[in-house]
């Protein structure tokens, strides 16, 4: 049996990037039919939540593992593939989730512009303050695990642990990034937020260069989609259809500028510390493995 992983882990960057997709519409397709049963039995908040946790678990969560076993090379395993192998240090965490905080209002200045140029959708956005508003504390904390927690670990193990991953072994890791981060952003299928998505693609696959740990991105990804899912729990306007999380600096062009300067600092931070880092032993073994 273990030959298998050998066999595909010799197979080119295009082949191993076809398995994936392919591996996705299959999964895709399997998800729909699911889907459509559990419509069909009736809508209720918690079908919403489990069609939500069925998608995270079909279309990332079982390609990523799948994938990342059969294309693992001898000497490694399929979660040191995906870089879930190693914890990163309390530095990088302190400066990774301090970015995305201050990103903040750059972030909101940034998706004022984007919807500039393609407007958002209004069903669409209809559906996701449905999605993240009303009910009791239960199911804040529901949304906590399931909108914000389960689409961090699985996102980020399929786009940053194994496409990043992959392409970084045959065309570099800025490359990769860049590419993954792209594809991450498209797949929302939101245009109107596809420009501040894909910086932060790009800032989370920054996060796993530097850090070597899947676990890093993986947590302030979290820390990302947690901030939004309380803040329209308990701050979203019915009246006015916002949230203040969504305005914050956004009508500030110094803010923004200012937020900005303050993410590339953190950049600079993480790139100082992760250097530092070098010299320990298992940060070797992994970028070997990169």
């Amino acid at each position: 049996m273990y030959n298998f992983p050998r066999l595909l882990s010799e197979k080119n960057m295009m082949t191993k990037v076809s398995f994936i997709f392919l591996g996705v519409i299959i999964m895709a397709c399997l998800y729909v039919a699911v889907s459509v049963m559990l419509v069909s039995l009736g809508q209720s908040p918690y079908t919403t939540f489990l069609l939500q946790t069925l998608m995270a678990l079909f279309i990332f969560f079982f390609p990523a593992l799948t994938f990342a076993y059969f294309f693992h090379n001898h000497g490694e395993t399929t979660f040191g593939y995906l870089s879930q192998n190693r914890l990163p240090s309390l530095s990088l965490v302190a400066l990774g989730v301090g970015a995305i905080l201050l990103a903040i209002p750059f972030i909101n200045w940034l998706s004022d512009v984007n919807k500039m140029v393609y407007p958002e959708d209004k069903a669409m956005l209809a559906k996701l303050v449905e999605l993240l508003t009303g009910g009791d504390c239960s199911l804040l904390f529901l949304r906590l695990v399931v909108v914000a927690f389960l689409p961090a670990l699985t996102e980020e193990m399929f786009f940053r642990g194994l496409l990043q991953n992959t392409l970084a072994r045959t065309i570099g890791s800025a490359p990769a990034v860049c590419v993954a981060a792209l594809i991450f952003s498209l797949a929302h299928n939101d245009l109107s937020g596809a420009l501040p998505r894909f910086l932060l693609g790009c800032f989370l696959g920054y996060l796993l260069v530097r850090s070597g740990s899947l676990w890093l991105p993986t947590l302030v990804h979290f820390i990302n989609n947690g901030i939004i899912v309380t803040c329209y729990y308990f701050f979203y306007n019915a009246e006015t259809g916002d949230c203040f999380i969504d305005r914050w600096g956004s009508d500030s062009v110094l803010c923004a500028l200012l937020s900005a300067v303050a993410v590339v600092g953190c950049v600079c931070l993480i790139k100082r510390n992760a250097n530092q880092e070098i010299g320990r032993p298992d940060v070797i073994n992994q970028s070997k493995d990169c």
